[in-house]
């Protein structure tokens, strides 16, 4: 009799401690995921830092080009009245850039954010990667059109 009282206990602590089992599994994928996303962000990171420096440069190079047409005669900078159009729209994208990833670097959170909530932890990431994505093609489109406007 007691056997047979013990054989739907023994199921029901099998199946508890099975789906704990998959509970485990399924949080220990979330977790790669979530480590994933986490890299994903830091590499998009370590693209757009380094580039930093050069878009400061392109900044003073564009503004001490507009500054020297500033200085021509006249007819001369009536001719080039296209060209620092070109120039002004050259430095709001450089110094759209430069804010972009400093927006970016005062708020990302670098710790584990939302460690103990993995599927938000993973939504967290995957804004911060279209971020810093959307903040890298503005490092790079500008400094492209930095490079086209200004030869050296």
């Amino acid at each position: 009799m007691f056997v047979k009282k013990m054989i739907p206990v023994a199921l029901l602590v099998a199946a508890v401690a099975g789906s704990g089992c998959n509970n485990s599994a399924k949080d220990s994928g979330l977790q790669k995921q979530a480590d994933s996303l986490f890299d994903v962000v830091m590499k998009g990171h370590d693209v757009g830092m380094p580039k930093m420096m050069r878009i400061e440069k392109m900044q003073l190079k564009a503004a001490q080009t507009i500054d020297s047409i500033g200085k021509l005669p006249a007819a001369q900078q009536a001719a080039l009245k296209a060209y620092v159009m070109q120039l002004d729209t050259l430095l709001l994208d450089l110094r759209y850039a430069t804010t972009a990833m400093d927006k970016w670097m005062a708020e990302m959170n670098f710790t584990d954010t939302l460690s103990d909530n993995l599927p938000e932890r993973i939504k967290y990431l995957s804004n911060e990667e279209q971020k810093v994505n959307k903040m890298n093609e503005a490092i790079t489109g500008s400094l492209a059109r930095a490079d086209s406007l200004l030869k050296k």
